[in-house]
């Protein structure tokens, strides 16, 4: 078995004197050493909310013609942006199989849809050469108390066009959703909040 020299110690291997036994062994390579962090899409959705503060944005939202978006960001200009999250390589290769409509027409119709198209997953996730033509790929790390973003690939602009009145149905929606008092905790998996 080949063996990392990594004298720090490991979080996950500690002991109760503060030593963890991959501090004086090493730290074998079968363990992955860059493992995609574990992040909750609500925190991602959070975060790229946050980001994103001075376009309009909102979380799960289904533009008129088109499908649902996990994060549907409009700019002033009245360019859209679609964020799609994927917390899972198995999540983002199941895409092609059950989302077909939606990828087919993100290949082949630039008329419909965003004007541009990205998957935001955890660092070390996905690779550049998995990223189909159309989208654009940006990455989400966790470092200690806090998510830093990084776009890996640009996304190509899809089309010209711009929606009319999408900022207006993102503003209604938001609204609408907070007339019925929806916990913000709502976007959260484990209902913790960030």
């Amino acid at each position: 078995m080949e063996i990392y020299k990594d004298k720090r110690p490991i979080d996950l291997a500690m002991g109760s004197d503060g030593h963890g036994f991959y501090t004086y062994y090493g730290f074998p390579k079968s363990l992955s050493r860059t493992a995609p962090p574990v992040i909750k899409s609500g925190v991602i959705e959070e975060f790229l909310r946050r980001h994103f503060f001075r376009d309009t944005t909102l979380p799960r939202f289904t533009p008129p013609r088109w499908h649902e978006n996990d994060i549907c960001r409009v700019t002033k200009a009245g360019v859209w942006y679609e964020y799609e999250i994927k917390i899972s390589r198995s999540d983002f290769l199941r895409e092609r199989t059950t989302k077909t409509k939606k990828v087919t027409q993100l290949e082949t119709d630039p008329s419909r849809g965003p004007n541009y198209y990205y998957f935001v997953c955890p660092i070390h996730m996905l690779r550049i050469e998995e990223i189909p033509s159309y989208a654009g790929l940006i990455v989400v790390d966790k470092r200690k108390h806090d998510l830093t973003m990084e776009i890996v690939k640009r996304a190509p602009k899809r089309s010209q066009v711009i929606v009319e009145g999408l900022r207006e149905m993102i503003h209604q929606a938001f609204y609408y959703r907070q007339s019925w008092r929806i916990n913000p905790f709502d976007y959260f998996e484990d209902g913790a909040g960030v």
